[in-house]
């Protein structure tokens, strides 16, 4: 899996956003998680409809994803993380 965004931090383009991380791989999970943190965002660690902006998912086919788009909740995935780095601001949740 190639680096996300490289090695440059490259601003706060996370600022504001509170995200929960599920279905990754452990390594992937952890860059992630890492790529978002360091540019802004915070991880909550679980699913939290009050205190989550966005969660970042592997695959939308997982009983968390359902339950997030019941509660209106932005489901993005890791593409969505290499946009937001590859533009340097926050893309659209819903594309």
């Amino acid at each position: 899996m190639p680096a996300v965004g490289g090695s440059e931090k490259e601003g706060a383009i996370f600022s504001g956003l509170r995200f929960f991380l599920f279905g990754f791989d452990p390594v992937s999970e952890s860059q992630y998680r890492s790529e978002i943190s360091s540019r802004g965002g915070v991880n909550v660690g679980k699913y939290d409809k009050c205190r989550c902006t966005h969660v970042v998912v592997s695959g939308r086919d997982d009983p968390v994803c359902v339950v997030a788009r019941e509660d209106g909740m932005a489901l993005v995935t890791e593409s969505w993380i290499e946009d937001c780095v590859d533009f340097g601001t926050i893309a659209d949740a819903s594309s």
